[in-house]
């Protein structure tokens, strides 16, 4: 499971009052399987668990949702940057010491 903050702005009751709402998202990617000659492509979607507020669910309009779906999204990609390249210097970290023994 990932989390991520996501702010929201909001219209309040009175005119020109608006409230930043830090949200903290619960959310989980299912693992992509790419498409084979007998079964199509699936996975690679998202799941929201949970959308809270100071600990208590929170509701999203649509285009919040919409918002919240790029920010999993741009998330989601900088984790898998992040894990790459991890990977990547683990694996030329194992190099340099072969090539040293």
């Amino acid at each position: 499971m990932n989390t991520l903050t996501f702010h929201v702005e909001r219209e309040g009751s009175m005119p020109f009052d608006q409230r930043e709402y830090a949200l903290d998202v619960c959310y989980r990617i299912n693992r992509f399987h790419p498409a084979t000659h007998l079964q199509p492509a699936e996975g690679g979607d998202c799941e929201i668990i949970s959308i809270t507020h100071d600990g208590e669910e929170f509701e999203l309009t649509y285009p919040e949702g919409c918002a919240l779906s790029l920010a999993i999204d741009d998330d989601a990609y900088e984790r898998a940057n992040d894990e790459a390249e991890y990977r990547a210097d683990m694996r030329r970290d194992e190099q340099m010491l072969e090539d040293w023994t």
